[in-house]
């Protein structure tokens, strides 16, 4: 029994086609109006991104400019505002700083604390990271030298613990001992003993004076 087998007509591919996107049309209409859209916001996106990241800098050497001729009223003011408007970008992360060390110099160190405190996350980089931790160790070591409480101690030692871990080499074991240091006067004595094994185990490698510093502390814990 002979079975002949009929050939697909040439454009029978073709009409499925064309029956699939007319049945479909509005769909893959809108899909295709939705990914032209995301095209476009993304690249406004990016675009708004790199304006704002050069305004940045431009504000960033304006406040710089402020500070170093001690306008820190001038400074306090236009800096919180680009602070708000720039959030994200390293040179707004740089104005955070400018504007609590004007807050410093003008003893308004619950107002530098504040500042710190709530923009610790406005630029990502490592050296930002150190300056903001660093200087709220200091802060809260001033406020527990007039205030004698220890948990203000124990703030700074937090403090500069983290500092230690965002500076690789040059500030690092300085911050250590600070944060032994603050947790000592604390009251907390294995925390600081904790902080301050690794700086002594290894003092021969301190410079003289953070050496003697820290063998003294440790061993008098």
């Amino acid at each position: 029994m002979n079975i002949k087998y009929k050939r697909k007509p040439e454009n029978e591919e073709m009409m499925v086609t064309y029956d699939f996107f007319k049945h479909h049309r509005n769909q893959i209409i809108g899909l295709l109006v939705g990914i032209a859209v995301i095209i476009i916001a993304v690249n406004l996106y990016r675009s708004s991104s790199e304006k704002n990241r050069i305004l940045s800098a431009d504000k960033l050497f304006e406040i710089s400019r402020e500070y170093k001729n001690m306008n820190d009223t001038a400074v306090i003011e236009k800096g919180n505002e680009y602070i708000d408007k720039y959030s994200g970008f390293d040179s707004t992360g740089d104005i955070v700083i400018f504007v609590a060390k004007s807050y410093i110099r003008q003893k308004r160190a619950d107002e530098a604390v504040k500042l710190l405190e709530s923009n610790q996350r406005t630029a990502k980089n490592e050296t930002f990271k150190f300056a903001v931790y660093n200087l709220l160790g200091g802060l809260y070591m001033d406020k527990w030298l007039s205030e004698k409480k220890p948990e203000l101690a124990e703030k700074a030692g937090e403090y500069y613990l983290k500092a230690s871990k965002s500076d690789r080499e040059l500030h690092r074991d300085r911050c250590l001992y600070n944060a032994g240091n603050s947790f000592a006067q604390a009251g907390k004595v294995e925390k600081a003993k904790t902080t301050l094994k690794p700086l002594y185990e290894n003092s021969r490698d301190l410079e003289y004076k953070l050496r003697e510093q820290v063998k003294y502390l440790y061993e008098n814990l």
